[in-house]
């Protein structure tokens, strides 16, 4: 007579060691998904695979030096904190520098140059602010026109965050800067209109005569509403002062004369009650 027990009991076991294994990686799943599971398996199948790194990264300037992935690149060097502010010396000042300089110019990656970028917005070193400008204002990269756009657009955004005091100036020119040609491509039109409000916005932190004017300039003269409406909202930051989108009422406010500022209607104070959705 057949010991049916004895067949059956190595499945038994095995179904029971696949339940476990099951249930060990559902957790996993659970603690990847709550802890980042895109980067972990983007390290993991990351060209040059390198799981030790994941737990413990490496020092972001052997990754730079020696690495062939210009997205690992890319992140080690938006990863750069600025040495003088974070204990360091003149000379790692000047070593990083050179380092974000170069690589947001010249990277033959568009991940690399981006990571540059970044990294170069993190310093409050006049140096960054001015690298950036140059990467701003160097034309089109070498690569597809979306990576060229997003270059030009971190760049200006980098210069704002670095927080520079002397580019008020520079943030004038593109708020000024004329549109595309009415027949320009669409897309043109839109990455010009994205660095204008990049510009303006900017100029909210900016108090000299030259970045006000601007900002009236704009509410008077530019076409576009929203342009218009983020020139105003600068210049009540830049300002202090809750006026009317009237130019002439500006002028004559930051001019110091007396401004007669026409009062609300019944209908906009009741407008003003409302949500904006």
């Amino acid at each position: 007579m057949t010991d049916h027990s004895r067949v059956y009991r190595p499945a038994t076991a095995l179904t029971r060691h696949a339940r476990r294994l099951s249930g060990l990686l559902l957790s996993a799943s659970l603690l990847l998904g709550a802890n980042g599971c895109a980067t972990f398996w983007d390290e993991a199948f990351s060209r040059e695979r390198d799981l030790q790194g994941y737990f413990r990264p490496p020092d972001p300037l052997l990754v730079i030096r020696d690495s062939t992935d210009g997205e690992r690149r890319g992140k080690a060097m938006a990863s750069l904190q600025e040495p003088l502010r974070n204990g360091g010396t003149q000379k790692d000042q000047d070593v990083y520098l050179e380092i974000l300089t170069t690589a947001a110019r010249t990277d033959r990656d568009p991940f690399c140059r981006l990571g540059a970028i970044q990294g170069l917005s993190h310093f409050k070193d006049p140096k960054a602010a001015q690298a950036l400008i140059e990467v701003y204002e160097q034309g089109n990269p070498p690569f597809t026109a979306e990576f060229n756009t997003m270059i030009r657009q971190q760049a200006l955004r980098g210069v704002e965050k670095t927080g520079d005091p002397e580019k008020g100036l520079f943030f004038v020119r593109v708020a000024r800067m004329p549109g595309p040609a009415g027949d320009a491509p669409s897309a043109d039109r839109q990455a010009t209109q994205d660095e204008k409000l990049i510009a303006i916005r900017a100029l909210a932190e900016y108090k000299q005569p030259e970045c006000l004017e601007t900002l009236v300039y704009l509410l008077e003269r530019e076409k576009d509403a929203a342009l218009r409406d983020r020139a105003h909202q600068s210049l009540q930051l830049a300002s202090g002062k809750q006026l009317p989108p009237d130019a002439e009422i500006w002028r004559a406010s930051l001019a110091g004369r007396p401004v007669n500022v026409p009062q609300p209607s019944w209908i906009e104070r009741a407008a003003g009650w409302l949500p904006r959705w």
